[in-house]
């Protein structure tokens, strides 16, 4: 995996990163929710994102699906 493969999931998340956003202000700002499980679950759902396009991507490289 080079840098540039990285940089190609991160931009086709985008989707992702900007709901996360708009979901966590949400939770956080109007339902008042406590900010630090509201944030830690908005990075891990990104993070679980990236890291599924980059197992589609490598399993693609080698010829699968």
């Amino acid at each position: 995996m080079n840098g540039q493969t990285l940089y190609n999931v991160v931009k086709q998340q985008r989707l992702v990163f900007s709901s996360a956003l708009l979901v966590g202000l949400t939770l956080t700002l109007i339902a008042h929710a406590p900010a630090t499980p509201v944030v830690l679950g908005c990075v891990l759902v990104v993070l679980i994102s990236i890291g599924r396009s980059l197992s589609n991507v490598k399993s693609t490289a080698r010829g699968g699906r």
